[in-house]
């Protein structure tokens, strides 16, 4: 199990992760733009924009 900062409502933090896993998780996103991933020397951030901002 990859460790994790603690997570809110709106965004999931991920440590210690490749750029393959990021590029195949990128590709699997790829048909839900709402999505939104950074990836920074092993830390990945997916971010999911509200309701009332997707509105």
């Amino acid at each position: 199990m990859t460790p994790s900062l603690p997570k809110s409502s709106d965004r999931i933090v991920l440590l210690s992760i490749r750029w393959q896993t990021y590029r195949a998780i990128a590709c699997d996103l790829e048909t839900r733009p709402s999505k939104r991933l950074t990836y920074d020397n092993g830390l990945l951030e997916i971010r999911m924009p509200s309701e009332l901002h997707e509105s």
